[in-house]
């Protein structure tokens, strides 16, 4: 470790000094020698420096993570999602629970936390998805948070949403699709879930879907290795949550290595390095909604959790899908909503297919409902900033 430590301040040395400098490096952890044997040794330049590079992204993850203002924000998001912020006149529009029908989308923005990084990441118009959902009678917002699967009464979801300066959007079911939903057991499978926990173990999978056309700018896939052991130095309860529990259930269905029991990616690395296969190969396999994860009930995502409550409910009976490859772009891209439906007076302010209900922006949302649901649909899916173009069509 002092080794190592007493390189990392030559090179520092030499990149302030701009002179050149040989490193010797004569000790690895396990996996690491396979791992530049099989990928050679990568050497990273940045655009901005190394101090540079630090520097910018200390900022994005601040504007990201909520503690820069508004403004930085809506910076952050035009420059590098070209997201536009025209201001609306009207700011909320107020539904009752009888305009609502059951298995409507209800789908939010909120410029920070995950739901920023998200939809950076996969290029998502919102970071968050609901259901709307009437349970004996009451109007309820139907979610995967990150305290898990809970149910909301629709006003006090309101307010909830108001108060976070949250974009919301409704959708009802098109009328095939409403045909198929069967309420009473929505709330079935409702019942059954809450309480089960968010689908950390599965949400970097579902995101990454190829080697190379998933990772927004200036990520790419030779970084993961070196990105993944900083942050498991500095979070490492996160990256066996986030990394290593899928990276499990992969070595077990997909490359025949059962019985698998990792914390640490010294543990992982060598088991890839049998099946002669990358980190960044093994993040693109399909997470299957088979996966048992060692936490009782199967962990959802808020996209995911959507999805099952749909099927549950009987719709996508015969079509061959994994619901937990499902991202939040990739639910409301989903050919099952409703776009030319007569919306209520008051939507008609936007000249959207759904009903912006609360919102300082107006907030287009490019592709909605305009993919029809297909066997295997976002296994094999890019979307590379800042076009985020769905690659190929059928993916």
């Amino acid at each position: 470790m002092l080794k190592r430590l007493h390189y990392m301040e030559k090179i520092l040395v030499s990149y302030i000094q701009n002179t050149d400098i040989l490193v010797t490096l004569t000790s690895f952890k396990t996996g690491e020698l396979e791992s530049i044997l099989k990928e050679g040794l990568h050497i990273f330049s940045f655009k901005d420096g190394l101090l540079g590079t630090i520097i910018d992204s200390y900022h994005a993850i601040r504007v990201l993570y909520g503690v820069y203002f508004l403004e930085d924000k809506i910076d952050f998001f035009s420059r590098f999602m070209n997201l536009p912020f025209v201001e609306r006149p009207v700011k909320e529009i107020s539904l009752e629970p009888d305009q609502i029908e059951s298995g409507g989308l209800l789908a939010t923005v909120t410029l920070s936390g995950l739901d920023a990084i998200l939809m950076y990441g996969t290029g998502s118009r919102v970071g968050h998805i609901a259901m709307a959902l009437h349970i004996d009678g009451t109007l309820y917002a139907v979610e995967s948070i990150n305290s898990g699967i809970k149910k909301t009464e629709w006003k006090e979801w309101m307010k909830q949403q108001r108060e976070e300066g949250c974009t919301v959007i409704y959708a009802p079911l098109a009328d095939e699709y409403k045909a198929q939903f069967d309420e009473a057991k929505a709330v079935a499978f409702f019942k059954k879930m809450d309480g089960a926990p968010y689908g950390y173990e599965n949400i970097a999978y579902a995101w990454i879907d190829t080697v190379a056309n998933n990772y927004p700018t200036p990520m790419r896939v030779q970084l993961l290795p070196a990105v993944l052991t900083l942050f498991e130095k500095l979070i490492p309860n996160w990256i066996d949550l986030l990394f290593i529990r899928g990276m499990e259930q992969r070595l077990s269905h997909y490359y025949n290595q059962p019985s698998v029991n990792c914390t640490t990616l010294e543990c992982v690395l060598p088991y890839l390095d049998k099946m002669n296969v990358t980190i960044g190969e093994a993040l693109t396999t399909p997470e299957l909604d088979s996966f048992v994860y060692p936490v009782g009930r199967k962990p959802m995502v808020c996209s995911v959790f959507a999805l099952n409550l749909l099927r549950a409910a009987g719709l996508l009976q015969n079509t061959t899908i994994n619901a937990s490859e499902f991202t939040p772009k990739d639910f409301y891209q989903l050919g099952i909503w409703k776009t030319n439906w007569q919306r209520p007076a008051q939507c008609q302010v936007d000249n959207f297919p759904y009903c912006q209900i609360l919102g300082n922006w107006h907030w287009p949302v490019p592709m909605f409902s305009t993919i029809k649901p297909y066997d295997r649909m976002n296994e094999r899916c890019g979307a590379v900033p800042m076009e985020y173009a769905r690659l190929p069509d059928q993916c």
